[in-house]
């Protein structure tokens, strides 16, 4: 599990920071513009540390 959420996410928030990294590159290569990536990264990692708190509140309310 990836913080907190189901095992199939884990490869889901990978993916999207490869293919964030990726169009920042991309942005840089072909238009000079130069993003910087990781306090986007950051923000990303805190909702979902967020939503995987949600997660398991959901499942503990539905387990009692």
């Amino acid at each position: 599990m990836c913080f907190g959420l189901p095992s199939y996410w884990g490869g889901i928030v990978i993916g999207v920071i490869v293919i964030f990294l990726g169009l920042a590159m991309l942005l840089r290569q072909l238009y000079g513009i130069a993003l910087e990536t990781w306090p986007f990264i950051v923000v990303f990692i805190g909702i979902l540390m967020i939503a995987g708190a949600i997660v398991r509140g959901l499942r503990r309310r539905e387990s009692t």
